[in-house]
């Protein structure tokens, strides 16, 4: 999980043991080798605890398929010692939290500017793919709240990963945040 330039978070992701189990035995010709023999307490990969790694496990009759949904919480008082990237950009802009946040279908970004710039955010489905940018030219230094319609957009509602992109006379920064639907 991407938290920043400088900083990261690498996790294990696990399903709930009786749903996963049930998968096992809905689709023995997928998976082969039968139920998984371990719980997550034994298997030694979430013997620290899991709560903050549990992801739900939905059918899809659509792609007759399973669609997951993980919440992820960076747990902490604080960090020190975040990279010169950080410390640069906020020389050159604020890129606030997303508001609703659970969102529907509409929501707002907040950006601060120093300075003059032209702002594209950029936004990524959960597979990492673009999926939609919307780009505000000459824009003034101050707050602008940026309203996102993912209706406008041809987006279904969903979690996305947001880049903000801010060009302006000191150079090209960027930054990112998660929006988080509404379930």
């Amino acid at each position: 999980m991407y938290v920043s330039s400088s900083y990261s978070a690498i996790s294990q992701l696990t399903f709930n043991v009786a749903d996963k189990q049930a998968l096992y035995a809905a689709n023995p010709t997928d998976y082969s080798k039968g139920a998984d023999p371990t719980t997550l307490a034994g298997d030694n990969i979430f013997s620290d605890g899991y709560a903050y790694q549990m992801a739900t496990l939905t059918p899809n009759s659509t792609n007759d398929g399973y669609d997951s949904y993980l919440e992820v919480t960076v747990r902490g008082n604080g960090t020190t010692g975040m990279g010169n990237i950080e410390k640069e950009n906020a020389k050159q802009f604020l890129l606030g939290q997303n508001f609703p946040n659970p969102y529907v279908s509409e929501t707002v970004i907040p950006v601060e500017l120093v300075h003059p710039a032209e702002v594209t955010l950029t936004f990524y489905d959960l597979q990492g793919r673009n999926v939609a940018s919307v780009v505000k030219p000459n824009l003034a230094p101050g707050r602008h709240d940026v309203p996102i319609d993912l209706k406008a957009l041809g987006l279904s509602a969903g979690n996305y990963a947001c880049q903000i992109v801010v060009k302006n006379s000191d150079g090209i920064f960027q930054d990112f945040k998660m929006m988080t639907a509404a379930q």
